[in-house]
């Protein structure tokens, strides 16, 4: 089963999120906001994704050791790049959130698991 792309990944994320923490009108901005920088990481993700799996493919058997290494320093550049952009929306976003869903995000953070409303704990 092929793994589901960044794009679609992130949507399902998103649409958990939503639902788990019941978004107000009030908030709707910086969600928006937030969730706009998340579909363009996942965007650029697939791009860089796709880009590499072509040069690998094109170079897997000539490809050294360090040629692995400096293939996989890229995919983590990216994501260094896409915490960067992705951290001042959080940060606005998580400001306007109620304690009750400041806790809720907290746990789904900790604990990747999503409920309606609220988050599942262990």
């Amino acid at each position: 089963m092929a793994r589901p792309s960044a794009v679609e990944y992130t949507e399902a994320q998103i649409k958990q999120l939503q639902g788990a923490l019941n978004i107000t009108e009030a908030q709707q901005e910086v969600w928006d906001n937030l969730t706009q920088v998340m579909r363009e990481n996942a965007k650029d993700m697939d791009a860089l994704t796709d880009t590499l799996a072509k040069e690998r493919a094109e170079s897997t058997k000539t490809m050294n050791a360090v040629e692995h290494m400096k293939l996989h320093s890229r995919i983590t550049a990216a994501h260094s790049d896409q915490l960067e952009k992705f951290i001042p929306p959080f940060e606005a976003f998580y400001s306007s959130l109620s304690d009750e869903q400041r806790k809720t995000t907290d746990t789904i953070f900790q604990t990747g698991r999503y409920g309606h409303g609220k988050a599942k704990r262990k």
